[in-house]
């Protein structure tokens, strides 16, 4: 009976129809290796960073989606190169 009941959520779970995100609704850019970085760099874990330090990683999406555009925009604008 317990499987029958797992089965069913899982078929249910399975059926669903996701969408997938368009890029234009992002409206951020979060510089996770940046972060990740300057996390190991003081010895700590992401998760253990203020929320200040945190918000330094995140950006404004830039108007177009042009990765090389944006990610020389994150490595003049990264913390570590002030």
């Amino acid at each position: 009976m317990h499987m029958m009941i797992q089965k069913t959520k899982y078929d249910t779970y399975m059926a669903q129809e996701y969408v997938p995100i368009k890029s234009e609704n992002i409206r951020y850019f979060v510089d996770y290796r940046g972060l990740r970085s300057y996390a190991e760099s003081r010895g700590l874990k992401i998760s253990e960073l203020t929320e200040d330090e945190k918000r330094e990683f995140v950006y404004p999406r830039v108007a177009h989606n042009d990765f090389e555009h944006n990610h020389a925009w994150v490595t003049q604008n990264s913390p570590s190169k002030r």
